[in-house]
């Protein structure tokens, strides 16, 4: 019997930059790399390395005392191997808008889009021991909601969402 010596793991760093001025806008700025490693000693031929990547921004801006404009937008990148040869790339873009009403502006109407590109993919990469798995499952893609949000606490605290 010959012992097998597994090394896996991941290591990354993520960085974020946010700026704001009061009641006009709001926006943040990240990254998050990661390298990504399985190696056994048994099969020491078969080596599985590649990156993930992920930047997102994130941004509000104030229109008047009523109105707000809101988004989020996150690209993953993901290195193509010899084990995952598909390109499983996505920019996933959420915007909202919503109208305050009432004195305390604790009434929101809100139109919010879903995957405005269209390219939001189930996926999921796994490396472990010695099993390497790429998945890809259905998800619900682009589309539009009207939502009522209110506000009922009675705390006397700004409403936030």
């Amino acid at each position: 019997n010959e012992e097998n010596r597994i090394m896996n793991g991941s290591a990354g760093i993520n960085f974020r930059v946010n700026y704001s001025k009061e009641k006009k806008f709001n926006v943040g700025i990240g990254a998050s790399p990661s390298y990504n490693f399985s190696n056994s000693s048994i099969r020491s031929d078969i080596s599985t390395n590649y990156w993930l990547q992920n930047y997102n921004l994130n941004y509000n801006i104030y229109m008047g005392k009523k109105w707000e404009l809101s988004g989020d937008l996150n690209a993953n990148i993901r290195q193509k191997t010899e084990a995952f040869p598909t390109n499983n790339n996505a920019v996933l873009w959420n915007m909202w808008l919503d109208r305050k009403f009432t004195k305390k502006n604790n009434l929101k109407l809100r139109l919010y889009a879903f995957d405005i590109l269209n390219q939001n993919i189930g996926f999921r990469r796994t490396i472990n021991t010695n099993l390497v798995s790429e998945r890809t499952y259905n998800t619900i893609n682009r589309y539009l909601m009207f939502s009522l949000l209110w506000n009922f606490s009675k705390n006397g605290k700004p409403m936030s969402f």
